[in-house]
């Protein structure tokens, strides 16, 4: 119960000092690199969840008979970035699609042909709650399971990579799944799916207690505060002092 209601807080403070966080913001550079990518490079805007979340594909276009052979075909990476559940967004995180589809052979592959990468769109406050997330992701690895084969991809050597926010909800949605917990009202599970070679979880925040708050909500000393005067940390005190 103490959980949900710091998690809760840390919603409600995100929107009271940051009503100008929902607006998804996309710089010039990272809208021309995105539009530059052609249909030989990338498939964009697939949708994913039936509720209108679209996820990009970036992949090398090639004319191989075999590349719908489950048994060989290409390497997988799915990547959940992160920003603060409140603000992301696929396009702004496309170099990262176009460096493993475009830079393979400089990063010791000898097949020119060897990632297929999955950047999918997600939820974000306050359009959704944290389960919202949660399923948005879940639903995006159950779809490259299901259907990156139609990309080249293997489903049998799928690796998640996510930073931040992407990896607290990537984290959180393979322990639900994992022990099959409830995730708004119906239960995740990964058995009748292939086993997920490897996951990645760069800077996440696992454990919501007064330190994080403290320096998420505006410490002074974080670089990124979202309550920048410090009000955060007083919101907070305030709440668990009570």
């Amino acid at each position: 119960m103490k959980t949900l209601l710091l998690i809760n807080l840390i919603f409600t403070l995100l929107f009271i000092f940051s009503s100008n966080a929902f607006d998804i913001i996309v710089s010039k550079e990272d809208r021309d690199s995105y539009d530059s990518l052609g249909d030989d490079k990338i498939v964009k805007n697939v949708e994913f969840t039936g509720k209108g979340r679209k996820l990009d594909v970036f992949f090398t276009a090639t004319d191989d008979e075999n590349i719908d052979n489950k048994n060989n075909t290409r390497p997988v990476v799915i990547h959940f970035y992160g920003c603060s559940w409140i603000n992301g967004n696929k396009i702004s995180y496309n170099r990262i699609g176009s460096f493993l589809e475009s830079n393979k052979t400089k990063i010791g592959f000898d097949n020119p042909y060897d990632y297929v990468t999955v950047i999918p769109d997600y939820t974000m406050y306050p359009d959704g709650t944290m389960e919202d997330m949660v399923d948005d992701v879940y639903n995006a690895i159950t779809w490259t399971m299901e259907s990156i084969s139609d990309y080249g991809g293997n489903p049998n050597n799928i690796t998640i990579t996510a930073h931040s926010s992407g990896a607290h909800l990537v984290a959180l949605t393979l322990v639900k799944a994992a022990l099959k917990i409830k995730n708004n009202g119906h239960r995740l599970d990964f058995t009748e799916y292939p086993k997920i070679q490897n996951v990645a979880l760069l800077n996440g925040p696992y454990i919501f207690n007064e330190e994080f708050l403290t320096y998420t909500m505006g410490s002074g000393e974080s670089t990124f505060n979202v309550a920048p005067e410090g009000n955060g940390k007083e919101e907070y005190h305030n709440f668990y002092n009570n």
